[in-house]
């Protein structure tokens, strides 16, 4: 083997060992305040080099629009490093954050994805898990067996929203910089898209 090769191949099994050295701290939060009512979490999952094999590294993240904190945020633990692994551990953290503070939550999330996943494990428990990141599902299937029915609800949240669609100059603002206004979220007071602003509504 030509010693390029073999260097890099060395250096991804080092990769792979440090990344499988990762701990899993979906559980543990920097924040348990909140705010009296439901609160709501907005989720999120990255993944960075994702065309350069054995080099991606992904991350996640819950902040809290009712506090204004961040609920809980680390580096993808384990050896798949993807986007939707990402995903799905923030949205963990977020229901391990409900378990643990007993509170009402709705929970904001950008891939569908996750969204449709989760809410067929409220509606349906008994339905077969997804065959990809079956471990993460499996998990969440548990946790999610511990809430109370209407504990939790989930909503899509497009992270990308058309300015063409907006109906001002601030929702244009509003579209482009994402971003929350004193102790509640921005973007659904204001609705995502026209088709959404009903529904956005009625949860907050």
């Amino acid at each position: 083997m030509p010693f390029g090769r073999q260097r890099i191949r060395q250096e991804g099994i080092l990769v792979r060992a440090q990344l499988a050295n990762i701990p899993d701290v979906t559980g543990q939060f920097n924040s348990v305040r909140a705010t009296a009512g439901r609160q709501h979490l907005f989720t999120d999952g990255a993944c960075m080099l994702q065309d350069v094999k054995g080099l991606t590294l992904a991350g996640w993240g819950v902040i809290s629009a009712s506090t204004g904190d961040v609920v809980s945020c680390a580096p993808l633990h384990g050896v798949w490093q993807t986007g939707p692994r990402a995903e799905l551990c923030a949205v963990i953290s977020a229901v391990r954050w409900a378990i643990a503070t007993r509170v009402a939550v709705n929970l904001w999330t950008d891939c569908k994805h996750v969204v449709l996943g989760v809410q067929r494990l409220l509606d349906s428990p008994w339905d077969p898990l997804p065959i990809d990141n079956q471990d993460l599902w499996s998990q969440s299937a548990q946790l999610l067996q511990q809430l109370e029915s209407g504990f939790l609800q989930i909503v899509h949240i497009p992270s990308h929203l058309d300015p063409a669609r907006c109906e001002s100059p601030f929702e244009e603002w509003v579209a482009s910089m994402k971003v929350c206004y004193g102790s509640r979220p921005l973007l659904p007071a204001l609705g995502f898209a026209k088709g959404d602003r009903a529904l956005a509504m009625r949860y907050l």
